[in-house]
């Protein structure tokens, strides 16, 4: 392929808009906009984006408008999709896209689905339907895969607490090496509260050329399963006191239970032996977008799934729209002493990885 290209097809969290209430974020006269979000990392045979010379497409997370979206645009099956995550908001469209494939393939064939264990048992139980068309492929922590159905991309699922019911909560590091096997990363966190990466998981994430970094809200609410723009309250210019006092309750068996529901597996639980090595005092795990940054500076942050409700309800602070929060955020960034360039692209927006 002669280019490689990231797109957005939806960028909202599970509940954008609630019926009945407005968004400065969201408006009602944008339908993708309401989208949740989910990407498609498009490899083409042109130096352009031209969905006429499509060669491959993957596909992360499928939630609501993710399938009606595809049909809207290049209208083909992606080759392959990786989850981030089973809650419904990023999972509601595998039905969709997987019947497809298999009424393109007379059932002879079954949909190829990239994603941790506990993540697809979770699905699974879900959606019973999919085991007779799903083709399961499982992503084992801090270890890379293969992606079969393209050429030369591989993917790297890494732990991230999401709350409880965050089942195999993964970020995704995806890997395209050209010819030359030069290889072009792209960082893609999900919904997390935050990372539960090794020393070195974030060194191989800091070689990264773009983060899609949750942010549903700009001040910390953990309760929220959510990280945030910055762990400082606005008011007192004091660590919050919504993440202080739930950092007194943390425990390592609390962010490592939703990954380990299953039967004993030595790689999985190897990996947390280390991360727990690496971790020993757990209060200083990222948290937030720009602790998360001071770990591995990305050139390019991409903020997605916003919401800002616990802002107004929590802190008395109004909820942004997108340019307001693209500029707010990047004065946060730049006043960590930060160099990565913040934005806050719409459904739709087309990145240029390689």
């Amino acid at each position: 392929m002669k280019r490689l290209f990231i797109r957005l097809n939806g960028r909202a969290n599970a509940w954008p808009v609630f019926l009945g209430n407005s968004h400065p974020f969201y408006s009602p006269d944008d339908p993708d906009g309401l989208g949740n979000a989910s990407y498609s990392i498009i490899g083409t045979k042109s130096a352009d984006l031209n969905l006429q010379q499509i060669e491959c497409e993957l596909l992360v997370d499928a939630g609501n408008n993710t399938a009606s979206y595809i049909i809207r645009h290049e209208n083909r099956i992606p080759e392959a999709l990786i989850l981030t995550h089973p809650h419904l908001d990023h999972t509601v469209g595998i039905d969709w896209i997987a019947e497809s494939f298999s009424h393109r393939h007379e059932f002879r064939k079954k949909y190829p689905l990239y994603a941790t264990l506990p993540c697809w048992e979770f699905v699974r139980q879900s959606f019973p339907q999919l085991k007779k068309i799903i083709e399961f492929h499982e992503l084992i922590p801090g270890i890379q895969c293969k992606i079969d159905e393209v050429n030369d991309i591989y993917v790297t699922a890494f732990p991230v607490f999401h709350g409880d019911s965050g089942f195999g909560a993964s970020l995704l590091l995806l890997e395209y090496r050209n010819q030359d096997k030069n290889a072009v990363r792209a960082v893609f966190t999900g919904d997390m509260l935050c990372p539960l990466l090794r020393d070195r998981d974030f060194r191989e994430i800091a070689q990264a050329r773009v983060m899609y970094i949750d942010c549903n809200n700009r001040f910390s609410y953990p309760e929220s399963n959510h990280g945030s723009v910055t762990t400082i309250d606005p008011k007192t210019g004091a660590k919050s006191k919504y993440l202080g006092s739930w950092l007194e309750e943390l425990s390592f068996s609390k962010l490592a239970a939703p990954h380990l529901q299953q039967p004993f597996n030595s790689e999985i639980h190897n990996y947390f032996s280390g991360f727990l090595k690496d971790n020993k005092d757990i209060k200083k795990i990222p948290f937030s977008v720009s602790e998360f940054l001071k770990k591995a500076e990305i050139p390019h942050t991409r903020l997605i799934h916003y919401s800002g409700y616990e802002d107004e309800k929590c802190y008395n602070e109004k909820v942004l729209d997108d340019k307001e929060l693209e500029s707010w955020a990047s004065q946060i960034i730049t006043r960590e002493g930060l160099n990565s360039r913040i934005s806050v692209p719409r459904t739709g927006d087309i990145f240029r990885l390689v």
